[in-house]
C-alpha cells in the first residue's frame, strides 16, 4: 500500500490535535484548503491513530466525516445508532453534529484516513461532556 504524506497544515494542526490526538496515539492534517480560498464549507483531510484498547473522547463535528480503515480494527460508537465494527479498507460515515466515540479493538493500532467537510469558520470537532 502507498504510505499517505503527513504534511501538517497549521491552521487545522493545532485544533485537531488538541482534540483527538491528545493521550489517545495521534493526528496528522493531510490537508487543509489555502486560506482566501472562497468557499462556504471546509475540507479537512487527515489520518487518526489509536492505540489497542484506547479510545478518543466522546467528540462531534459541525460537518459530515468520511473515513476509511488503513489498519487495524475499530468500534465506532455514534449517539442513536448501533455500535459498528470496522477493519482494513472499510469506510465509514458520521453525520454533522452526531456524538461519536471511536475504540481501537484489535492488537495493532486502529489508523483511520478521514475527510471533514466542515461549515467555514466552525471548529473542526467540539468534545462532549
Amino acid at each position: 500500500m502507498q504510505k499517505l504524506a503527513t504534511t501538517k497544515m497549521a491552521i487545522w494542526a493545532g485544533v485537531f490535535l488538541a482534540g483527538v490526538g491528545v493521550g489517545v496515539g495521534g493526528a496528522s492534517v493531510l490537508f487543509a484548503q489555502p486560506a482566501g480560498f472562497q468557499r462556504v464549507y471546509e475540507a479537512t483531510i487527515g489520518t487518526v491513530t489509536v492505540p489497542p484498547g484506547a479510545a478518543s473522547p466522546k467528540h462531534s463535528h459541525p460537518g459530515d466525516e468520511i473515513g476509511v480503515m488503513l489498519e487495524g480494527e475499530s468500534v465506532v460508537e455514534i449517539d442513536g445508532a448501533a455500535p459498528a465494527k470496522f477493519a482494513v479498507g472499510q469506510a465509514f460515515h458520521i453525520p454533522a453534529g452526531k456524538a461519536h466515540v471511536a475504540r481501537s479493538t484489535g492488537t495493532v493500532p486502529a489508523k483511520v484516513v478521514s475527510i471533514w467537510l466542515v461549515e467555514k469558520g466552525k471548529p473542526l470537532q467540539a468534545i462532549e461532556k
